[in-house]
């Protein structure tokens, strides 16, 4: 839990009822891995009661990602790993993260500037 909330905490009439809501809130945000599910029999990522299916790629992307969670997975890994013996733009991962974004509106993606992509962890 972040400090800035238990100090604020002290500040509610009910500290316990504002520690439990900020946590619901914060876990709402930020999910926990597990609740994303990622399906290699239809390409399908299930999260939140939802299911929805990526193309190849994206979901090889995704997949790469969330099999290398809290680590920063530099674009030359990623075209290596993703992309083998095909020759692509660094554009192309932006283009297909975008993607995955859209379709997947909590998966933890998060860009590191100039080196690459990382499937964020939930911190409590």
């Amino acid at each position: 839990m972040r400090q800035e909330l238990l100090d604020a905490s002290e500040y509610s009439e009910n500290p316990e009822a504002f520690i439990a809501g900020a946590q619901w809130m914060e876990r709402f945000l930020n999910p926990l891995p597990e609740d994303i599910h990622l399906s290699a029999d239809d390409y399908s990522v299930s999260f939140q009661g939802n299911k929805v299916f990526l193309v190849n790629k994206e979901f090889k992307l995704a997949k790469y990602l969330y099999n290398n969670m809290g680590r920063v997975v530099p674009r030359e890994e990623i075209l290596n790993n993703v992309w083998p013996d095909v020759c692509v733009l660094d554009r192309t991962i932006d283009v297909h993260i975008n993607k995955i974004r859209s379709k997947i509106s909590i998966a933890p993606i998060r860009t590191v500037k100039s080196v690459g992509y990382i499937w964020d962890k939930y911190e409590s």
